[in-house]
């Protein structure tokens, strides 16, 4: 997966490119702008680091605002899908592109669901690679905090530029042991491998097959499955602009 970003404010901040934190230092609530999302045929794991524009305090993407280079069709297995994951239930809500536009499953017209920052969700492109469309206003609180629950969750990085693996903090579990540390499941979308990394005691969060502390990063519009191991918790992203 690959995006790129295009930003306004008062002037032009800086245009088609992949984003990195030193562009961002000056970035306010008023800024604004898009990203177009590049998947790959099959999974890719997606977060959506906007807020609406011109829709009051709302939080969060509507489905029906994901546009752009999409396969639809009556038929399920040719079009693209978005599943987004309840972290209580551990189940997924399916949502299928039509000639409407984005149909949960079970249901005939067009739904009304949103995405909010750090809800992470998967993107299945059905027959062959493309891209998609979002815009919105960039994120600019100085940390977002997401709630935990024990067991897998589907979280997403809640800004428009990468953040350090090993900068996250909240309400986590520490421990060398695997089975009782907290997780992350990076997504390849290429592959359909995962990287997972550990937070360990002794060298907080750790690539498998690795001893020290990682410098990896979860990129600008990527999502990630994160293993509370032991119990409900909080996940906090601090802004790295």
């Amino acid at each position: 997966m690959t995006t790129k970003h295009f930003l306004t404010g008062a002037t032009l901040l800086s245009g088609l490119l992949l984003l990195n934190a030193p562009l961002f230092a000056a970035v306010e609530s008023d800024v604004v702008g898009y990203s177009t999302i590049e998947c790959v045929r099959g999974y890719s794991a997606i977060s959506l680091p906007f807020n609406p524009l011109g829709k009051g305090d709302v939080e969060g993407v509507a489905l029906q605002d994901i546009k752009g280079n999409l396969a639809q069709s009556d038929r399920e297995s040719r079009s693209d899908r978005i599943m987004l994951m309840n972290p209580v239930t551990k189940a997924y809500s399916t949502y299928q592109y039509k000639e409407i536009g984005w149909v949960k499953a079970g249901e005939t017209e067009p739904t009304t669901d949103i995405v909010t920052p750090g809800m992470g969700f998967l993107f299945v492109k059905g027959v062959t690679d493309g891209d998609f469309l979002v815009c919105g206003k960039v994120k600019s609180e100085p940390s977002i905090t997401c709630a935990l629950s024990r067991g897998y969750n589907l979280i997403a990085n809640p800004y428009p530029c990468a953040v350090k693996i090993a900068d996250l903090k909240g309400d986590l579990s520490a421990n060398d042991r695997e089975s009782r540390a907290d997780r992350i499941m990076v997504l390849n979308p290429v592959t359909k491998a995962y990287t997972t990394y550990q937070l360990r005691a002794s060298s907080g969060w750790t690539k498998e097959g690795e001893t020290t502390t990682t410098t990896d990063q979860i990129n600008a519009c990527e999502g990630f499955y994160f293993i509370k191991a032991v119990q409900d918790g909080a996940l906090t992203f601090v802004r790295p602009y």
